[in-house]
């Protein structure tokens, strides 16, 4: 009888022993699962906020960019148009991190980029009139090289009657072609120019090439006047 109480008693302990040491395994996977989950939301948090004060800061800037002083030092005045725009225009890239994740770059008025993170279409934003007609390029004048611009101007993208500020309703008489500077060709400069149409629609009439693109004859022939809206990054290979 001794010998039969001593094994329960050893088989009890056991059993208390292990349902001890579940417990403990649980309570551990519990805390584990509990903080995991905690870092992840304060790292979405920390995400969520430094991408609001980055969208903010460059609300800031862009409004504030004085974009016709940034044309005379980059020389698009008075070398490809004779006055500047008097407002910047917002200019989106999306492009990958290093994480793989999608993020956006918006053009601060004059700074530099990476070609390859100028590759896709931009989103384009100005201030529109909503009864209004508007004609948007995109241009690089250093083509092939700052030095020698045979190809001046390089026309990247050029859309035209577009109503309002819906630019995949214009007629797209360009599609997006992104930077692709030569190697060792230099600083090549990327302009964006948003003209307002004089009136309704224009019937574009002309074969234009992308190369040697001369923009102010473009103005001068459909009566566009100088641009309202206007920005420039710079990108080299």
């Amino acid at each position: 009888n001794f010998i039969i109480r001593r094994e329960k008693m050893s088989t009890s302990r056991l059993s208390a022993k292990s349902e001890s040491k579940r417990r403990h395994t649980l309570t551990v996977v519990v805390f584990a699962g509990v903080a995991f989950l905690a870092l992840s939301f304060g790292w979405y948090l920390i995400r969520h906020e430094f991408h609001k004060t980055n969208q903010s800061k460059f609300i800031t800037k862009v409004e504030s960019c004085n974009i016709e002083d940034v044309f005379r030092e980059k020389k698009v005045v008075p070398d490809l148009i004779q006055r500047p725009p008097p407002l910047p225009v917002d200019v989106t890239y999306e492009v990958l991190d290093d994480a793989g994740e999608q993020t956006q770059i918006q053009v601060q008025c004059g700074q530099e980029l990476d070609p390859m993170e100028a590759r896709y279409t931009p989103k384009v934003i100005w201030k529109a009139d909503s009864t209004k007609y508007y004609t948007l390029i995109m241009f690089d004048p250093d083509a092939p090289s700052p030095k020698d611009p045979t190809k001046r101007s390089w026309c990247h993208w050029l859309v035209g009657n577009i109503p309002s500020k819906t630019v995949n309703k214009g007629d797209e008489i360009f599609s997006y072609n992104g930077p692709t500077p030569p190697p060792d060709s230099g600083f090549h400069r990327y302009v964006f120019l948003v003209y307002q149409q004089p009136a309704g629609g224009i019937k574009f009439d002309f074969s234009p090439e992308r190369e040697n693109f001369n923009v102010t004859k473009l103005a001068q022939d459909y009566q566009l006047g100088d641009p309202k809206y206007g920005n420039i990054f710079i990108a080299r290979a």
